[in-house]
């Protein structure tokens, strides 16, 4: 059965104009290509500000709604976090209300206590905010490039005073662009490499290592950038909110690890869970068959050179990636949003314009050998069987300009019936391929 969620998506002015690409040149200029810290002043004006609040709070409007604290949802009330109990009844239960920029929930919910938030993955839920961001970022991107590791979001509330996980290094690889949300102003202090093992050897002594940092200030409007591999923490003395986008580089050795994870689910190696492997015997030679049972059940695998495999399955990953435009999390399916199913509902696209979303391309490889098209959109991959057709569609939607479904299907040649080419567009709106919109 499927989990019908409450949507956040249709209750958002998204007409904000994206970050200035002034302020993004001045960030590379001075962060020396993001390889420094640095504060640029004065991005963000108050209807940016004012949308980016109200994301915020409409995704913790959600997370309330389904009580659901799995992407990373964490709350400390006076210095204490809450289990999921406590965020059961004295969080969740307190919904939000629309359009509420988070200063009516945050009074009634926490009343003068010092109190915390960190959530991840806003992008997921929220698909204005991730258009914005990704068309703000854009511009970035065709300068520095999508990390290795992706992109994810960190919302930072509070008036805790000194970040509650103490000084602390993010994890490697990750650097961090913080837009400052506000009301209240913020401080970094940022330690040079030089000092760390000083601070690992007594990590929890602030005080004795505070003179050694770097303080960065920064207010409402402002953004903040860190390289990676830095340890620092961050001080609120009043309320003020963030929202932070991690730059997720991994290192060679862990994106090998995550390449050849994704070849169990690319090649569909199934069926073997419950059978056990043959003992090892020394006055015997060497076997591969435990091994080789698994590979041959799969002619792709059984019938390629291993760097073949491996090529494809790293393509893979980088294609799915960049047609989410680096956003690890991929975006709630319109099924789980709607309760839209491909199967019973894909007639109704018929009678729809649809538009492909800036900067979302759909990218598609062929394989000849196998006579199909791999389709990888907002970083989910599909799978069908080969036909020109499927390319040209593709390529109308990603003009990212409104289409009439009834004109796509026309252009269609007799070999490729009308409802196969519906069923494919159901496939790529399911997944937030594109939007749709009645037809006038």
């Amino acid at each position: 059965m499927t989990t019908k969620y409450e949507s956040i998506n249709e209750k958002m002015d998204v007409s904000v104009a994206p970050l200035p690409e002034a302020a993004l040149e001045d960030l590379i200029d001075q962060s020396e290509e993001m390889k420094k810290s640095c504060v640029i002043s004065s991005v963000m004006d108050n209807e940016q500000l004012t949308f980016f609040r109200k994301s915020i709070i409409d995704v913790i409007r959600y997370i309330c709604i389904n009580k659901n604290a799995a992407y990373g949802f964490r709350v400390f009330d006076n210095g204490t976090k809450l289990d999921h109990e406590a965020l059961v009844q004295n969080v969740f239960s307190q919904i939000p209300r629309t359009g509420d920029d988070g200063s009516k929930w945050i009074s009634e919910t926490f009343e003068d206590r010092n109190f915390g938030i960190i959530m991840n993955t806003s992008e997921k839920f929220s698909k204005p905010l991730v258009d914005l961001l990704s068309i703000s970022l854009e511009p970035l991107l065709m300068k520095v490039g999508i990390p290795s590791g992706g992109f994810h979001t960190t919302t930072f509330i509070g008036n805790y005073g000194y970040t509650p996980l103490g000084i602390h290094k993010d994890h490697p690889g990750a650097s961090v662009l913080h837009l400052h949300l506000g009301p209240g102003k913020k401080k970094m202090y940022v330690w040079d490499r030089k000092y760390d093992e000083a601070i690992k050897s007594d990590r929890q002594n602030l005080e004795k290592h505070l003179e050694y940092a770097k303080e960065y200030s920064f207010g409402e409007g402002d953004i903040f950038f860190m390289p990676s591999e830095h340890y620092h923490i961050g001080f609120t003395d009043g309320y003020s909110a963030a929202l932070t986008i991690w730059f997720d580089s991994h290192s060679k050795k862990s994106l090998l690890t995550k390449v050849l994870s994704s070849l169990e689910s690319r090649y569909e190696i199934q069926g073997f869970d419950n059978e056990i492997t043959q003992p090892f015997f020394t006055n015997k030679p060497l076997s591969f068959s435990n091994i080789d049972r698994v590979l041959s059940s799969n002619q792709q695998l059984s019938d390629r050179p291993f760097n073949d495999v491996l090529w494809d399955a790293f393509e893979d990953f980088r294609l799915a990636l960049i047609s989410n435009r680096g956003w690890t999390s991929v975006p709630l399916t319109v099924e789980q949003e709607t309760g839209f199913e491909i199967d019973s509902d894909y007639l109704t696209l018929k009678d729809k314009c649809i538009k492909v979303v800036t900067p979302f391309s759909i990218l598609y490889k062929v394989s000849q050998e196998r006579k199909q098209i791999a389709v990888y959109v907002r970083g989910a991959k599909i799978e069908v069987n080969y036909h020109s057709e499927i390319i040209r569609i593709i390529n109308q939607l990603n003009n990212f300009k409104f289409i009439e479904v009834t004109y796509i299907l026309s252009q269609f040649e007799n070999s490729f019936p009308v409802e196969a080419g519906l069923y494919f567009l159901a496939m790529l709106y399911n997944k937030q391929g594109f939007e749709a919109i009645d037809r006038n």
